[in-house]
């Protein structure tokens, strides 16, 4: 799970630093990402046709942006659960239709991967400006 990994221990020295973080939390969130994306890659051969590497890359992109905007508003511990949610409703809803249902898409489907690269870009772009949500007590 990248979103439990966004988890910060410094917040005092964020708020203190003299370098703005957010080129270090881009950087983190996209290698990753990129690291995530590639090796859920490797280890789904599927069919070409139907769903395989491809849409699992595309599904982890998606959802990582989600879990990295849910990290900003909840938590990274419960980073996990908007998308976890997300994706229960969707595939218990049949898979629904249009670009909302993105990883339910076939693989080479071009608004399924239009859709999850937008919400990654607005999801790392809320990260990187805002950073994880302080855990309290």
């Amino acid at each position: 799970m990248v979103g439990t990994g966004l988890f910060t221990h410094s917040e005092e020295l964020e708020r203190g630093a003299v370098r703005p973080w957010w080129p270090r939390r881009l950087a983190h969130l996209l290698i990753a990402t990129t690291l995530t994306a590639a090796l859920l890659a490797l280890a789904v051969p599927g069919h070409f046709d139907a769903y395989g590497a491809s849409a699992m890359a595309r599904n982890v992109v998606g959802s990582t942006g989600v879990a990295a905007a849910s990290a900003v508003v909840l938590g990274a511990r419960l980073s996990w659960l908007p998308m976890m949610v997300y994706a229960a409703v969707t595939y218990l809803s049949a898979g629904g239709a249009g670009a909302l249902a993105w990883q339910m898409r076939p693989e080479g489907e071009v608004r399924a991967w239009v859709t999850a690269l937008a919400v990654f870009a607005c999801g790392a772009a809320l990260h990187a400006w805002r950073g994880t949500r302080p855990e309290r007590g």
